[in-house]
């Protein structure tokens, strides 16, 4: 096993094992930290990485955590990350965890969205798909490609720097010709719109609407990343698409929305005006009775009731405490259990854009209301409140 120099790490580590990808410390400027300072940084070449893992499988002891030496391998680029994780699970399959000291410099490199989205696919691009719904969703999905590319672009200029003339021209031309991979794999067989259908075809239509490309993804090995522009009801991606893309068998199928979640009713021309549409509301009420806060759900009826005859510029919005318990994250993870279809062999994950972020990509145009509940008139309080009313008292009536 490679090991440079005095390891540090803290006691929570003291006893896993340990697998050097940098030496050093690339900072090394701290005045009151002497712990590299007689220790030039460098990259551990990646041959050294692979062959201390096989070493470590062939001692044929069962590892399930490993922690990266030495001061902060953050400072990788996520590509060279991916493929350490990669050998890692390569060659030590029952490693769960890997663990490794990080710099806020470093992780600030790494932008929120990039993080959150390379998560879902375990920050392995080279096994991941990327694609989209047909029709809708389709220029977003360029959107997402441009970011894409322009992030894969900065991981490999920072693995070149930071192996500072390490590297053959042959492997220079390796770094330089990956590639995100893209497929339509989602196809509209026929021309129709499950949005606007109503309640009873929508199921239907949902089921015969969609078919897949096969023979491009690797079977348990490759995941997948399907964007749409939003996730209002879910049926069509249950009903549909993802059991088609199951076919498939992925490891993983990630739906990204261009949209963040949808939880309120719209009154200005859009077909959404009952909060058993969607699916976000669903899940949010799912994660109340999960957690036995039904009181929450009892309480926003009775304050809502109690608003009706009030004139509509002092109606309140209650219906944002249904949301108030739960991160955007905890939502998300249930409205991804709650599409899973049955017997699917994949794990599903969803991630949305942010509200924050959807203002930062579209300036000049501040409608919201649809996923923050901040209506621009005093009548879509009026309204949220009623649909509200209207679901509850239909729940318990029925």
């Amino acid at each position: 096993m490679h090991q440079t120099g005095q390891i540090y790490r803290p006691p929570s580590e003291a006893s896993v094992q340990r697998l050097e990808v940098t030496i050093g410390c690339s900072h090394n400027k701290c005045s009151f930290c002497t712990m590299y300072r007689k220790t030039p940084f460098r990259v551990a070449p990646i041959e050294d990485v692979e062959m201390d893992l096989k070493e470590l499988h062939d001692r044929g002891e069962k590892i399930t955590r490993i922690y990266l030496t030495n001061g902060d391998p953050f400072v990788l680029g996520t590509d060279r990350l991916v493929k350490i994780a990669e050998l890692v699970h390569q060659y030590l399959p029952e490693v769960e965890v890997l663990t490794c000291y990080a710099s806020i410099q470093n992780l600030k490199a790494k932008s929120l969205e990039d993080l959150k989205l390379l998560k879902s696919v375990g920050y392995d691009v080279d096994h991941t798909i990327f694609s989209f719904i047909p029709n809708t969703a389709e220029i977003a999905y360029y959107g997402m490609m441009q970011g894409l590319e322009a992030w894969l672009d900065r991981q490999k200029s920072e693995e070149i720097c930071a192996r500072n003339g390490q590297l053959s021209s042959a492997q220079i031309r390796e770094i330089l010709s990956r590639q995100i991979r893209t497929e339509k794999l989602a196809i509209k067989a026929i021309t129709l719109r499950t949005f606007i259908a109503d309640g009873n075809s929508r199921n239907d239509l949902a089921a015969h609407v969609y078919d897949t490309t096969y023979g491009t993804v690797r079977e348990g090995v490759d995941s997948i990343v399907v964007i749409d522009d939003s996730i209002v009801r879910g049926t069509t991606l249950r009903q549909s698409i993802i059991k088609i893309l199951c076919r498939q068998k992925p490891k993983k199928i990630v739906i990204v929305s261009s949209s963040p979640q949808i939880r309120y009713p719209d009154c200005y021309g859009i077909d959404m005006s009952k909060m058993g549409e969607f699916i976000a509301f669903h899940a949010a009420i799912a994660l109340l009775k999960e957690r036995r806060l039904e009181r929450v759900i009892d309480e926003v009826y009775t304050k809502s009731k109690a608003q009706i005859a009030l004139p509509k510029e002092k109606v309140v919005n209650y219906v944002k405490e249904i949301y108030a318990p739960f991160t955007d994250e905890e939502i998300s993870a249930k409205i991804a259990e709650m599409i899973t279809p049955e017997n699917c062999p994949s794990e599903i994950a969803v991630v949305y854009q942010t509200i924050d972020h959807l203002h930062q990509a579209c300036p000049n145009h501040s409608g919201d209301w649809y996923f923050s509940g901040d209506y621009p008139t005093p009548g879509g309080n009026r309204l949220v409140n009623g649909a509200f009313v209207e679901w509850y008292e239909k729940r318990f009536n029925s």
